[in-house]
């Protein structure tokens, strides 16, 4: 059986511990989520997702996520596409509203006053968090275009971390950053 952690690296070797980081989302207070139509200026739209009473962390997913519970769909990222009617839309000719704007405004009302209650990162670096009102919001590595940056998890409070995500020659990394600004 080929060790399946051989699909992640880092500029020197993976150490999956780098992720281990992301469990301090454990007991937190979900806090908000916006999308934030960034492509002009990073290269994609980002959605950012914060935790903690004070935003303690914050997480910025540039690549697919869905929100699920049970076997239904709340949101995903590719509702930008799609009009409340479930029509498909041309978001450079229209001002129109988005089916996003619909699933966002139902998240937040859904998430409001939960905590992150359990966080599971896999092998390729996707992660599920399950929020304590059993709603899963499920973040995917979904392509390996070079230097594509999947997501990046902060920690805000006292000792400033992050953990970036991302892609480099057809492999998934992880670069951990130490006091950040």
């Amino acid at each position: 059986m080929q060790d399946n952690k051989q699909n992640l690296q880092t500029d020197e070797k993976f150490e999956l511990q780098k992720v281990d980081m992301i469990q301090k989302l454990i007991g937190q207070k979900f806090c908000n989520i916006f999308y934030q139509p960034t492509a002009m200026v990073l290269g994609d739209d980002i959605f950012v997702i914060n935790f903690g009473n004070n935003i303690d962390y914050s997480l910025h997913v540039g690549t697919y996520l869905r929100f699920v519970l049970d076997n239904s769909i709340l949101l995903t990222s590719c509702d930008i596409h799609f009009s409340p009617s479930y029509q498909s839309i041309n978001l450079r000719n229209s001002n129109e509203k988005t089916l996003l704007d619909k699933n966002l405004s139902n998240i937040k009302k859904l998430l409001k006053g939960s905590y992150v209650s359990s966080v599971s990162v896999t092998l390729t670096a996707d992660i599920i968090i399950t929020f304590s009102n059993n709603i899963k919001l499920e973040i995917t590595t979904d392509c390996l275009c070079d230097d594509y940056e999947y997501y990046r998890f902060m920690s805000l409070g006292q000792n400033k971390k992050s953990i970036i995500v991302y892609s480099s020659n057809g492999r998934i990394c992880i670069r951990r950053e130490e006091d950040i600004d």
